[in-house]
């Protein structure tokens, strides 16, 4: 996941990436389920997921409800 900026300010982190991975390179880390059916959509979700962890490694992303 190429990481475009990263900005940190005293209350936020805020990442921005180009998502050039496949659907298989989160989803072997990030568990989503069956929620989301439409593939690009179902990237991103992994994908935002996935970049969460990166940003903050303790952030409970299976407690995220779509």
């Amino acid at each position: 996941m190429p990481l475009i900026r990263f900005i940190k300010t005293d209350s936020a982190k805020i990442g921005i990436w180009n998502i050039s991975e496949r659907e298989a390179f989160f989803s072997n880390r990030i568990n989503l389920g069956k929620n989301v059916q439409h593939p690009h959509k179902r990237l991103q979700h992994l994908a935002a997921r996935y970049l969460l962890t990166e940003l903050e490694p303790d952030f409970p992303v299976n407690e995220i409800q779509i």
